[in-house]
């Protein structure tokens, strides 16, 4: 591991910084998360139920919602997760913070694996080309949004950067030896172990980079390849198979080769909409990558040079052939291909360093070079537009969170939560607790600590729980009505409830009063000299006040209409806005009323 300078250090922590700087900005979750975090909720609630404990496991939400879950996923990632956040419960002040922390305990790790392949870079390419890893890296929007988002993918993400940055440096080098045995063998365990345990589809990864060494470099099949495999797929497996065939009631069960089974063999991914063959190649990969002069100049410019293209090659043919690979299943998401980012980000790191070491050379290169420091700043700026876009697509999580403000001082309260809420950030880590789970302890620490007073003023969201010596019981329902459209047109049903969570509060059958109304993300609108986004300054304030506090939603709001108006002065009255648009409805059911 080479030694970093100080400004080496200082600009490899950027990486991690911008991670948090997503998560801190964009808290919540969506319905594509929902597995793990809802697992790493439980788990830190409820523990892992022995046999004599099952009755903390029916608390469960995939045992307790089985329709949200429709094939099984490992619960290895979740409770590592909760493993590492868990200690930290009496800390904090409320479940939205863990969930935070549970978030940044993954994003950290991934910003570690790409730091590992910063460091390969410096090895390979030189440092001149270890620091354009980092600019580029840090300004890709999708990667630094979702290395904290508990997905599967992501959970895979790290495992599959830190083998592929050992094959970077196996691959730069034309001698044998035992360290670069040890680090062939290290990638082909943890591709395994990611494949086995978490996402199949590293199969087709480990098979493509198996392949090409086997093919492009001297390594013994029987003596290295093999035992590597088949060691990996050993320890994946006695991870897996005990936990989730336990946790999900099913003996034996391996969730990746359920999953794998349902979606490929059976076809039931196309359910969720198809893509024409080239998209990772036209659409998807562009997007990850951001910045154009990535993919047009430097990677090309890394091919076409002597001194890197033997290496390059190396890096870039099992990686896009996974990608071609990949493109034959109908359905397709830019995250399934995230794991070659890193490595593409790599080579094109190269190539920029070549054009930056000859900036003395010639006026070509001088301009070459200022632009691409200037696309590393524009694609800075792009991807923090993309986050505040983002940012405002999860209105579940805000309803859920103002919801608590709301509600009464009754001895129980009940809430139902539709399939909008649900999708869009209404988890259990934002419920109030039980009383008696793992989470009971919010906020013990610091409730009898000396920074008790001073927490009132912080945002929302970092306050102390409100009534910790005795609260109401809270029980939610998420019922959903594609699984069970009948029951939500029933009377009775909704008699049991004193709140709902409503993307269509006239569904509900009874007097409802609506409390409040959550916004979202609606389009990005073209406004004329003179025109207005009617409603969008509400629908803003709710969202900031609950993630900031009322004082600093108030001066963004204000910031972002002096903004506004410094852009029309400019532009003879035309402006490019965000439209808000009501997604929620926070209503209550009037009691008594016919």
């Amino acid at each position: 591991m080479p030694n970093f300078s100080l400004s080496g250090l200082s600009l490899s922590s950027i990486i991690p910084l911008v991670v948090l700087l997503h998560l801190v900005c964009s808290p919540y979750t969506k319905i594509e998360e929902s597995f793990s975090v809802q697992a790493t909720h439980d788990i830190i609630a409820y523990g892992i139920p022995t046999a004599n404990v099952t009755n903390r496991l029916v608390r469960y939400d995939h045992i307790t919602y089985p329709g949200n879950h429709p094939v099984p996923r490992s619960f290895v990632g979740p409770l590592l997760l909760a493993g590492l956040s868990s200690p930290l419960v009496p800390f904090l002040s409320n479940g939205l913070q863990l969930q935070i922390v549970a978030r940044a305990v993954l994003g950290l790790f991934n910003a570690f694996s790409l730091l590992s392949m910063r460091r390969a870079v410096n090895t390979v390419y030189g440092k001149t080309a270890g620091n354009f890893y980092v600019l580029f890296q840090a300004t890709q929007f999708h990667v630094m949004y979702y290395a904290s988002r508990p997905l599967p993918n992501m959970f895979a993400f790290g495992l599959s950067t830190l083998a592929l940055s050992n094959l970077l440096l196996v691959k730069s080098t034309n001698t044998k030896s035992r360290r670069s045995g040890r680090r062939l063998r290290l990638a082909l365990y943890l591709l395994t172990i990611a494949g086995v345990v978490l996402r199949s589809e590293l199969a087709l990864l480990l098979g493509t980079e198996t392949l090409y060494i086997l093919l492009r470099h001297r390594v013994s099949l029987s003596s290295e390849i093999v035992p590597a495999g088949l060691f990996g797929a050993l320890l994946g497996l006695g991870l897996t198979v005990p936990l989730d065939s336990h946790l999900w009631r099913t003996w034996p069960l391996w969730p990746e080769l359920s999953a794998f089974w349902f979606n490929t063999v059976e076809g039931h991914s196309a359910d969720w909409g198809t893509s024409p063959f080239p998209f990772y190649f036209t659409s998807a990969l562009p997007r990850l990558l951001l910045n154009p002069l990535t993919w047009t100049l430097c990677i090309p410019l890394a091919l076409a040079q002597p001194a890197t293209r033997r290496t390059s090659v190396d890096v870039l043919v099992p990686a896009l052939s996974f990608v071609l690979l990949y493109s034959f299943l109908p359905h397709k998401e830019t995250r399934f291909v995230m794991y070659v980012v890193p490595s593409l980000t790599a080579v094109a790191s190269g190539g920029a360093s070549w054009i930056y070491t000859r900036r003395g050379k010639s006026r070509s290169y001088k301009l070459l070079t200022v632009a691409l420091l200037g696309s590393v700043v524009v694609s800075a700026l792009a991807s923090a537009f993309l986050l505040a876009i983002s940012s405002l697509n999860y209105p579940g999580g805000v309803a859920m969170q103002r919801l608590r403000d709301l509600g009464g001082a009754s001895a129980s309260v009940r809430v139902h939560v539709d399939t909008l809420a649900f999708h869009t950030g209404a988890v259990r880590f934002l419920e109030v607790p039980e009383e008696g789970s793992g989470l009971d302890d919010l906020g013990s620490s610091l409730r009898s600590s000396f920074l008790a007073p001073m927490l009132g003023s912080l945002p929302q969201w970092w306050g102390l729980n409100q009534g910790s010596e005795r609260r109401p019981r809270w029980i939610y329902d998420k019922t959903d009505s594609k699984f069970y459209p009948d029951l939500l047109r029933d009377v009775q049903f909704w008699d049991q409830f004193d709140y709902a969570l409503m993307e269509h509060p006239e569904l509900a059958i009874g007097a409802w009063e609506v409390l409040e109304t959550v916004y979202g993300y609606g389009r990005i609108a073209l406004l004329q000299p003179g025109q207005e986004l009617i409603g969008n300054e509400d629908g803003l304030n709710v969202l900031l006040r609950n993630s900031l506090g009322m004082r600093v939603a108030g001066w963004t709001c204000d910031s972002l209409k002096r903004v506004e108006r410094l852009g029309r002065s400019l532009t003879g009255g035309r402006w490019v806005g965000i439209r808000m648009e009501p997604k929620i409805r926070i209503i209550k059911r009037q009691h008594g009323a016919t």
